[in-house]
Parts: structure tokens; C-alpha cells; sequence
């Protein structure tokens, strides 16, 4: 117990060589660049799959929107009439009388 308590208060490496102390640093430090690396991949691979998947869904909207657009009727003029977005509906009425009932003319 009183090795951990002193190897606590000098915190310093186990190893009493220098070299292994080093070796240690070493692969410590490729361990953490390494992992650092293989994040960075990962991240960017992840990034590449949510622009495809972006992407796809984009074209798939578009496509879907061009086809909507494609089967609504043309905005067409005919003489004197109204456009579609002008939501003005152009027609004749004929009053008739509650109380008669005309008979067809056969």
C-alpha cells in the first residue's frame, strides 16, 4: 500500500528505465493520433451518407413536384375568359319562380 500511496505522490512513470518510459509516451501518443485519424474518417464518412441520403431525397422532391406541376392544366387565356387564378367563374342563370312548374315541350 505504501508503494501505490508513493508512486502517487511522485507522479512519475513505474518503470525505472527511461527507455520504456519513452516507449510508453510513444505508443501512447500514436494510440491517441491513431484514434483521432480513425474519427476524423468516420465522421467524414458519416457526413457522406447524410449528403447522399440529402441528395436523394432532393431529386426525389423535385421529381415528384415536376410530375404534380406536369399534370395540372396549363394557365391558358381563351378569348375573354378568366385565368384559373383568378377564381372568377364566368356563366348565365335563368330566375325561375318557386310556385310554377313548367312542363317539357315534347
Amino acid at each position: 500500500m505504501d508503494n501505490v500511496n508513493q508512486h502517487s505522490k511522485n507522479k512519475r512513470f513505474p518503470a525505472s528505465n527511461p527507455l520504456a518510459n519513452l516507449v510508453v509516451i510513444v505508443v501512447g501518443a500514436l494510440t491517441i493520433a491513431i484514434s483521432v485519424v480513425v474519427g476524423v474518417v468516420a465522421f467524414f464518412a458519416l457526413m457522406g451518407v447524410v449528403i447522399c441520403l440529402a441528395l436523394i431525397l432532393g431529386v426525389r422532391a423535385w421529381w415528384i413536384n415536376r410530375k404534380i406541376q406536369a399534370a395540372r392544366p396549363k394557365n391558358t387565356t381563351q378569348q375573354g375568359r378568366a385565368t384559373h387564378e383568378s377564381q372568377t367563374i364566368e356563366g348565365e342563370y335563368r330566375v325561375v319562380a318557386a310556385g310554377k312548374k313548367k312542363t317539357p315541350k315534347n
